[in-house]
């Protein structure tokens, strides 16, 4: 398409006033967090503030808490709730004899188990 086409222009302006003036201007932002955000802001969504905005509150609201909802402590002992089942189920794993295969020279496989 030609920029100086004035259609183009026209569908522009058009799609300008469906989005709508929606700026944003934050200050006071330390440097290691702007650079972080430019960072994921490039990284994942080509320089697009608006969604890399969008994707960090979407985020946050499913991962934070609200006061009607759980407390932090609530989550950390669910945290360590699951810490303990996945650690009894290692134990389990480790526990369990291991199989042996052996092959025959027929070419039947026998299953042997290991005695700890």
């Amino acid at each position: 398409m030609d920029i100086k086409n004035p259609e183009f222009n026209r569908k522009v302006e058009e799609i300008k006033t469906k989005v709508g003036p929606a700026t944003l201007s934050i200050n006071r932002i330390p440097d290691k967090t702007k650079k972080r955000f430019m960072q994921i802001a490039e990284s994942e969504f080509c320089k697009d503030y608006g969604m890399t905005l969008k994707y960090l509150v979407d985020l946050r609201d499913g991962l934070m808490i609200t006061p009607e909802s759980r407390t932090i402590q609530e989550i950390f002992e669910k945290i360590d709730v699951l810490a303990s089942e996945v650690s009894k189920l290692k134990a389990m794993a480790e526990e369990a004899p291991k199989e042996n295969k052996v092959k025959l020279l027929s070419g039947k496989e026998l299953n042997r188990r290991k005695q700890k």
